[in-house]
């Protein structure tokens, strides 16, 4: 009986130590960062191992940003892509600031991603601009 107790803890120990070991860290800015190209730019639903925060963006949802009867967002997607580049980021992070916000299943060419959304007068698709040091 011991030596299971024993065998449950290392493995616990060891379990808890994988799950430590992928902690993400925000590093400081290093500052504006130029302008990248929108088609570089990836989008994360899990944060990056390091990577720099450099700003929210956020699209307001109507007109050509909507999801059509298959759930598909690329026009509003590729505005998240967009804002994100302007900023100079690589990536962008799909957390908004309240964690009790609403996610919107869509999919974006093909992949199916959890799009954070802000109710308001409009709703808003929400994002965080990042640069990614290490995935």
């Amino acid at each position: 009986m011991v030596k299971h107790c024993h065998g449950s803890l290392a493995i616990f120990t060891l379990i808890a130590l994988v799950d430590f070991g992928c902690a993400s860290e925000v590093v400081p800015s290093s500052g504006p960062r130029p302008p990248t190209d929108p088609a570089q730019v990836k989008f994360f639903e899990k944060e990056p191992r390091r990577y720099e925060l450099l700003g929210n963006i956020e699209v307001p949802i109507g007109g050509d940003v909507h999801w059509d009867k298959r759930g598909e967002a690329n026009a509003g997607m590729e505005q998240l892509k967009a804002q994100a580049a302007q900023r100079g980021a690589n990536g962008v992070l799909l957390m908004g600031d309240d964690p009790q916000m609403l996610k919107a299943g869509v999919s974006y060419k093909g992949q199916f991603y959890h799009v954070p959304i802000r109710s308001g007068k409009p709703d808003a698709a929400v994002g965080r601009a990042i640069y990614v040091l290490d995935q």
